[in-house]
Formats: C-alpha cells, sequence, structure tokens
C-alpha cells in the first residue's frame, strides 16, 4: 500500500485536525498569512500573539518557530520575528529547483500511470477546477501545490515526493503573497493537458508542458510590494 508523504504546512489538507495548541496557532497565522491579512514583512511579537491567542509566549514561540522551519517566519535575535519575505532572487531559485526535478519526474509518472497513486490526481484536477470556478483562490493554490506533490508521488518515490513537497510549500508562499490569478491557471493550460500527455503516451510533450507551465507561474511573480504593517492581533485572532 502506498502512504503519501509528510507534507509541508502548505499541502496539508483542508480539514485536518491540529494536534496540540502550538499547532492549532501554526494554522491560523498560516492561514492569516495565505490570505494577505499578514503582510511579507509584518511584525509577529510573542507579547500581542500571546495576549491574543490567550496563551503564554512559550507557546506562540514554539508556533513561530514550526513556521520559521517551514520558511513561512523569519527570526532574528534580538528582532523578534516576522512574516517572511521571499526576494526574486530566492523566488527564482525554488522555481529553478522545482523544474529541474518536476520535468525529470514525468517518465516515472508514466510508468505509474496504473497506480491508485496516479488515479488520485484526477480527484485533484476536479477540485482545483471547482475552486477556481468559485473564486476560491487561495484554496486553488494550494490544490495546485498538492497535484504537484502527489504528481511526484506517483512515481512511487516517496523520497522525490518529500523533496517536491517542500518545494511546493516555498512556492505557494511565494504565489499566495506576490500572485495573482494568473499565477495558478497559466496561459500555458490546466493540469488537465498534462494528464491528457501522460495518458497518451507524450512524455516529452508533457516534459516540455512542465517547464513551460512552472515558468509561466514564475514569471506573474511580483515581488516588489511593501512590508506588512503592525496590525492588531486581538481583534484578528480573538473568538
Amino acid at each position: 500500500m502506498t502512504h503519501s508523504p509528510n507534507l509541508s504546512l502548505y499541502v496539508t489538507p483542508p480539514g485536518s485536525k491540529a494536534t496540540s495548541r502550538d499547532e492549532q496557532i501554526v494554522r491560523e497565522l498560516l492561514q492569516a498569512i495565505v490570505d494577505r491579512r499578514l503582510r511579507p514583512g509584518t511584525r509577529l511579537p510573542e507579547d500581542s500573539l500571546g495576549e491574543a491567542f490567550k496563551v503564554s509566549r512559550t507557546t506562540i514561540r514554539k508556533a513561530l518557530q514550526k513556521l520559521a522551519q517551514q520558511r513561512l517566519v523569519s527570526m532574528e535575535h534580538n528582532r523578534g520575528a516576522r512574516v517572511a519575505q521571499p526576494g526574486r532572487k530566492e523566488a527564482a531559485d525554488v522555481f529553478k529547483a522545482r523544474r529541474l526535478i518536476e520535468v525529470a519526474l514525468i517518465p516515472a509518472v508514466y510508468e505509474n500511470r496504473h497506480s491508485d497513486a496516479y488515479k488520485e490526481l484526477h480527484d485533484l484536477v476536479a477540485q482545483e477546477k471547482a475552486a477556481h470556478r468559485e473564486g476560491k483562490f487561495q484554496e486553488e493554490v494550494q490544490l495546485s501545490a498538492r497535484f504537484h506533490v502527489q504528481l511526484a508521488v506517483a512515481t512511487g518515490n516517496l523520497i522525490l515526493g518529500e523533496q517536491v513537497a517542500q518545494l511546493t510549500s516555498l512556492s505557494s508562499l511565494i504565489i499566495s503573497l506576490y500572485g495573482t490569478s494568473s499565477s495558478v491557471g497559466c496561459d500555458c493550460g490546466e493540469h488537465t493537458e498534462l494528464l491528457k500527455l501522460i495518458e497518451s503516451n507524450q512524455v516529452a510533450e508533457a516534459q516540455t508542458w512542465m517547464d513551460h507551465h512552472l515558468d509561466a507561474i514564475y514569471q506573474t511573480i511580483n515581488t516588489t510590494q511593501d512590508s506588512g504593517d503592525d496590525v492588531d492581533f486581538k481583534s484578528m485572532f480573538s473568538a
């Protein structure tokens, strides 16, 4: 039986439950970042967040450290934590790495096209289309990330799935902060087109599609936005 890799925060399926208070806080902060309520560069003071969530600074620090491990938050000594602010160089590096890996894995996906892991790709495409029709941009970003991770899982190599999960978590952050609706539905076509190419044994064409797909997404990224202002965490997170 094939098991999914331990996916990062940005590809965690919707509805999954947090197992601890600090993990619940991680999820809420993450959602605020994805929803653009917390802008890149926004300060995340432990005392203000502790008051908002009604927990100790120690619990807040644990949550921020988990987000920092995912590179979603930056933490500096004597300067505190801020929402990560990826620059153009980091964004470029992330998408270059994805192009190198995800183009190369297409032949292995073709070889495993009859697996259960591959069949899950069609379900994700259907969910992605529904999110697009309903104008749910952030959900579409997450589903797009999950599609790419599942594509790697469909190779049968779960280590590869872990690597792609890490890269898609970073690119999803970049898209959520700096992208537009075209960052998901780029001109090179939908994920349905990729699956059709794979299933018709057009492996080289599928590789070209993937390369153009990832490059087209990167070209929509605008990393010149201003840093976030100080915010009222109590009004944002209090029940």
